[in-house]
């Protein structure tokens, strides 16, 4: 049996990049615009870890087995003015990144590393005006 998990934007701005950017979230789909964003910014990222006590961040993402394979897909309505990609990337109990995955279409196909402790998937700006 297939196990999905829906993960949705959220209704805070964490892990949100927001620096003069118009974020619209309603109840199906969120808008986000930021002209002026640099390339390379993360857009935003959601976490498999968090540390509610210090940082008041909870786990946005599920747990995943070591070496199991799992495939992500992204519900992204693109245009010609926007370009995104999305990286995944897998860290160790000391929190050392020893992984990562980069797509840019809207599906991915991974296999989370033996040594994973946690992850971060990240929608990063791939084009100068978003």
């Amino acid at each position: 049996m297939k196990q999905i998990s829906i993960i949705k934007w959220g209704n805070s701005y964490s892990g949100t990049y927001s620096y003069g950017s118009e974020i619209i979230i309603a109840k199906e789909n969120v808008k986000f615009s930021s002209p002026m964003m640099p390339v390379g910014a993360r857009i935003k990222t959601w976490n498999s870890a968090g540390n509610y006590s210090n940082d008041r961040i909870s786990p946005t993402l599920p747990l995943l087995l070591a070496n199991s394979t799992y495939k992500i897909e992204l519900y992204i309505e693109k245009n010609n003015k926007n370009n995104v990609q999305t990286i995944i990337e897998f860290y160790d109990k000391s929190n050392q990144k020893i992984g990562i995955e980069y797509f840019d279409g809207l599906s991915l196909v991974f296999t989370y590393p033996a040594e994973a402790v946690s992850y971060t998937v990240n929608l990063i700006n791939h084009q100068h005006e978003l």
